[in-house]
């Protein structure tokens, strides 16, 4: 079922297409439907297009080895629009039909070599718990750099958002197109209270970031007026992939200045979102900020409760809208309907991209083992 129609690009606010076609050079399939989609809400789309253009068209990944990690991400995530979009796309770099369905069968399918078993064995567990284990660690720091494996990360957060997107508009698939996605067989993963240890790549010192990120970064608001804040560990990880880095500012920006949402609802999602993907780092940097946001200290409790009640129906409705993400890929109807009922649809565009963001934050953080900064809250691994 449809909920959100795809907007046809003559409906398109003026100049849209223009700025689209600047930020991907041209190379965006503009009467596509996740851009039709996207494009109802034009603020949210030009961020999204910043991380999209960066994990699709500049990754440091082989193009075969994108594919691959962005088939099974959105097969994990029942992601038919985007997986469907990716077996044409993958067939161009040689992933063919047997692979499509290795890809849905998983790393322990017998069409897989040792390398292709490595990647889709690393996009489960961070599908499954936000991390990666040790010993998948150790091999792909024997096969890629930093920066290919932080776009690993970013590849299977990035599209795990981008199902989930597509999924609750009920976006159809292009015209003349079928699905492929066929049942989907998660592979056994270690437990997330495994995930712990040593930092594995430590913060870059802000006095040896390039100079085009410190200039690009001298300019988002939340450097602007406080450039101090870049000496945290979040910034001095993601440092390590400047360019990945970089595509991460306009959907910062957009979360944290220009969000539809009132700070203290989009606290809300923020640290149920980390909760849900155990992300220990922006869990305590984002409990100090929900307190600033208006939070009171009860509410901030229960977030990380298994099962949070909320006082009121708008902010159980943020609580019952991230769980189901995480759970089915999806929202059902009823929470669509209690959620249309809360708030507008661009405000529900933004509760799914405000927890994708940060689910993505906390796979590169937990993956880097990034050590916490100073504070009290302490987000607790499930018991094995």
């Amino acid at each position: 079922m449809i909920r959100v129609a795809p907007l046809p690009v003559p409906k398109w606010e003026p100049g849209l297409l223009q700025r689209a076609q600047a930020m991907t050079n041209g190379e965006i399939r503009a009467e596509a439907n996740v851009y039709c989609t996207l494009a109802n809400y034009p603020e949210l789309f030009l961020a999204w297009l910043s991380l999209g253009a960066q994990v699709l068209r500049r990754s440091s990944l082989s193009p075969r080895q994108r594919e691959l990690a962005i088939l099974r991400a959105t097969a994990l995530a029942n992601g038919t629009y985007p997986f469907t979009q990716h077996v044409r796309i993958g067939a161009q770099v040689g992933l063919d039909e047997r692979c499509v369905a290795g890809a849905c069968a998983g790393p322990d399918d017998q069409c897989w070599g040792t390398a292709d078993r490595l990647l889709l064995r690393t996009v489960d567990e961070l599908a499954a718990g936000g991390a990666i284990s040790d010993a998948s660690w150790n091999q792909l720091s024997a096969e890629y750099s930093t920066k290919q494996i932080l776009d690993i990360v970013a590849v299977v957060a990035f599209y795990r958002l981008a199902a989930w997107m597509l999924n609750l508009c009920g976006t159809p698939l292009d015209a003349d197109q079928t699905s492929k996605l066929t049942e989907v067989t998660p592979a056994e993963t270690p437990h997330p209270s495994a995930y712990s240890g040593l930092p594995r790549i430590q913060p870059v010192p802000v006095k040896d970031w390039p100079d085009t990120l410190l200039q690009e970064t001298s300019e988002w608001p939340r450097f602007k007026t406080s450039p101090e804040l870049r000496h945290a560990r979040v910034y001095g990880t993601l440092a390590n992939h400047a360019d990945l880095f970089c595509s991460l500012g306009p959907l910062m920006a957009h979360i944290l200045s220009h969000i539809s949402l009132p700070e203290r609802q989009r606290e809300i999602v923020i640290v149920r979102a980390c909760c849900k993907d155990l992300g220990a780092y922006p869990y305590r940097q984002h409990m100090r900020i929900g307190r600033t946001a208006g939070l009171e200290e009860h509410e901030l409790t229960k977030l990380s409760d298994s099962q949070p009640r909320m006082q009121n129906e708008p902010d159980q409705l943020l609580i019952d809208w991230v769980d189901e993400l995480h759970r089915t890929g999806t929202i059902s109807t009823n929470t669509w309907q209690a959620g249309i009922s809360c708030f507008d649809e661009r405000q529900l565009f933004d509760v799914t991209l405000t927890a994708g963001f940060y689910g993505l934050i906390s796979m590169v953080l937990n993956s880097a083992r990034t050590e916490l900064e100073e504070g009290e809250a302490t987000l607790a691994r499930p018991a094995a």
